[in-house]
């Protein structure tokens, strides 16, 4: 998969294996059971998590295969850990 700006960690090139050999298109985008600053969703596995941080940011905690709308598709196995701006309750 296509890693994109973000710093990523990946050990002996597992993750981008993994993530091209399990990622899938399809235009059929999750529902998510969202619940205040976090969400979940059943098929595929999601889960992402959101906290406020004490400068204003917002600190992320994804896992699962997430929905990529431009590629139109599912991306996982994945994990991410990173501070944002703003809440992401989506994919």
């Amino acid at each position: 998969m296509n890693a994109g700006t973000d710093t990523r960690i990946d050990p002996w090139g597992l993750v981008c294996a993994l993530q091209r050999r399990y990622s899938y298109r399809s235009s059929c985008e999750p529902k998510l059971h969202t619940h205040g600053t976090w969400a979940w969703g059943t098929r595929p596995s999601y889960f992402v998590y959101n906290r406020k941080l004490a400068d204003g940011n917002w600190l992320l905690v994804r896992l699962g295969w997430r929905y990529d709308r431009n590629w139109r598709g599912y991306i996982g196995p994945s994990f991410a850990w990173k501070e944002i701006p703003e809440p992401l309750l989506y994919y």
